[in-house]
């Protein structure tokens, strides 16, 4: 009687376990990213789906210029304007307690807004990172006119 109970019991278990199991979808597929426009904010999340979508499908992109056409597909402005050197550029930077950046413009003829050309930013050493903020300011021009 107890045995057939504790059998009664296990068959229950086993049920309950395969009932409550969680199956993966062996076709899992990343959704295609949002066609990116140029927004910075919007940078980071492109590149982040661009690459589950590459690592997931690796027959669809065997070569690094499928992914580079693929990524152009996705982009629906221009990035950034090729450097006019016959302009004046425009140099932007800043500088946080933890890294400095800058952004390469030139303002075009064209339309008269400004347009980046290149884009730099590092993270800063902890000694760097004692600086005061000035010396960082300067930092990051130094480093963006090295670059």
């Amino acid at each position: 009687m107890v045995s057939e109970l504790c059998l009664i019991q296990i068959r229950h278990a086993q049920a309950l376990r395969e009932s409550l199991a969680v199956t993966s979808s062996p076709e899992f597929r990343p959704s295609l990213p949002e066609k990116f426009s140029g927004n910075m904010k919007d940078c980071k999340g492109f590149l982040f789906q661009c690459r589950l979508i590459f690592q997931n499908s690796p027959g669809s992109f065997p070569t690094d210029q499928k992914k580079i056409t693929f990524i152009l597909s996705q982009l629906t402005g221009r990035a950034l304007e090729w450097p006019d050197p016959t302009m004046q550029f425009i140099l932007e930077v800043d500088a946080s307690d933890s890294g400095v950046g800058a952004v390469l413009s030139q303002r075009l003829d064209s339309d008269q807004r400004v347009h980046p050309c290149a884009f730099f930013s590092r993270r800063l050493s902890p000694a760097e990172q004692n600086y005061d903020v000035g010396d960082r300011e300067l930092l990051a021009i130094k480093l963006a006119l090295e670059e």
